[in-house]
């Protein structure tokens, strides 16, 4: 029907931009980026034809953004969140504003602005708690124990997580509770306790079985907190086979950074096992990655 209408040179910019939108969501519940930032990106278009930038110039302009920042093009997410984040101030839509944000929080995370991001990740959870949000408050404190507190104080970030985990099994949101352990695993091998993290990814691999996760964000970063394990205690031809089988769950969910940052840990191992043709031509693949990342 879209193209009909884009085709026959619908007049109402805002019935297309909202059709396209309502397309781009479909496509991120299928966890297919691309196409969801395709149309998202059409529906942006149409904002220009819009009398005024409103609440669904907002909503278009925030999926712009996230999508771009899962995708991994941090830089070109940001004026497109703060654009979004901007409006919801404006109007005083303080859950709205809290998602911009947390959004904005992660992209400078990812950009190791750290002091911003924990700026956006602090303010974020205080608008969180004014709404009495539980379940989104931790899902800021995931982010921020495991990026930003771990690095001057692993103990408290274990803590942190240990308490989002027991709020998301309140939930009954077990994807979450599988993250939360991957990433509790994750610190504690940084940190050297290596049986302790084994403990975690037992736990992690065990309720993803349970509620059969597949190809999703949670899975992709257990295998490859998993993958590290195996590296660190040199059972180099598991962390390859793990390190793979992460890098291919975010290649189909479309997170090119992680897929990447997944793909590193399989360089390395193909590195000590000898392996060094296949080492150079996933090295390849890691730099096609962010040459495309560059390039967008």
């Amino acid at each position: 029907m879209i193209l009909s209408l884009e085709s026959s040179n619908f007049h109402d910019a805002y019935v297309l931009a909202w059709i396209r939108n309502k397309i781009g969501n479909n496509y991120t519940e299928l966890q297919e980026t691309e196409e969801a930032l395709y149309n998202y990106k059409r529906a942006y278009d149409y904002i220009n034809r819009f009398i005024e930038f409103d609440h669904l110039a907002a909503y278009i302009s925030f999926n712009v953004g996230l999508t771009l920042r899962r995708k991994g093009c941090i830089r070109e997410s940001l004026p497109y969140i703060e654009k979004a984040g901007a409006y919801y101030k404006k109007i005083n839509d303080i859950r709205k504003l809290a998602d911009a944000l947390y959004v904005l929080g992660i992209a400078y995370k990812n950009t190791d602005d750290f002091q911003r991001a924990s700026e956006f990740f602090d303010q974020a959870k205080t608008l969180y708690q004014t709404l009495n949000n539980n379940s989104l408050f931790s899902r800021v404190q995931v982010t921020m124990a495991a990026s930003i507190t771990y690095k001057e104080n692993p103990v408290q970030a274990i803590q942190d997580l240990i308490q989002c985990a027991n709020q998301f099994e309140l939930d009954n949101y077990p994807a979450g509770v599988v993250f939360v352990y991957a990433k509790i695993a994750e610190i504690l091998l940084l940190t050297e306790q290596v049986e302790e993290a084994y403990e975690y990814l037992c736990k992690a691999q065990n309720m993803a079985s349970l509620t059969e996760l597949s190809t999703t964000l949670e899975l992709g970063e257990l295998y490859a907190v998993f993958a590290k394990y195996h590296f660190k205690i040199q059972n180099y031809i598991q962390a390859h086979e793990l390190a793979l089988k992460s890098s291919n769950i975010f290649a189909i969910i479309g997170f090119m950074r992680d897929q990447a940052a997944a793909l590193q840990i399989a360089v390395e191992s193909s590195r000590k096992t000898g392996n060094l043709e296949e080492a150079l031509d996933l090295q390849s693949k890691r730099s096609d990655l962010f040459e495309s990342l560059a390039r967008e």
